[in-house]
């Protein structure tokens, strides 16, 4: 029961949308707040009232500037981690939230637009890059990031 608390409200939601196009390539993003070789899949948090699915969409419009995207696979599995105390100290004192970290769910979509159709929000988003699969390794550098996004691939049983 205190375990399911701590999670609850001590953890913020998230989704990561894993987007791949026709070419199957996968879309990474660099947030502003991100050193230049910090590379990640968009996503982020989910607001109260609403599902994992429906944050994501909001959050990839906000972001990408654009809604051409299908779910084609929700991850079983919810991944929690926790963040350094430094992030946890910025957040409160940014937003007044106290969190310990995320627990996110990992999403694989598919693009279903052209690349005019995405225009990053600037104030968030630094650059976006179509990688290979086999580039993960050279983009995916946060702790249990590449583990996590190939896992959730076997999980959904893609050859992409």
């Amino acid at each position: 029961m205190i375990k399911n608390w701590v999670t609850e409200h001590l953890y913020r939601k998230k989704s990561i949308a894993i987007i791949f196009n026709n070419k199957n390539e996968f879309l990474v993003d660099q947030l502003v707040s991100y050193g230049e070789n910090d590379w990640n899949f968009s996503g982020g948090g989910i607001e109260k009232g609403e599902t994992e699915e429906q944050g994501l969409l909001r959050e990839l419009q906000e972001e990408l500037g654009t809604s051409k995207f299908k779910i084609i696979y929700k991850s079983k599995k919810l991944i929690r981690y926790n963040w350094p105390l430094k992030v946890s100290i910025q957040r409160f004192l940014k937003n007044n939230e106290i969190y310990l970290g995320q627990s996110q769910r990992q999403f694989v979509l598919k693009f279903v637009g052209t690349n005019s159709d995405i225009n990053p929000d600037s104030s968030e988003i630094r650059k976006i890059k179509w990688i290979k699969r086999s580039e993960f390794k050279n983009y995916l550098g946060f702790p249990n990031q590449l583990k996590i996004t190939e896992d959730a691939l076997r999980e959904y049983n893609t050859n992409i």
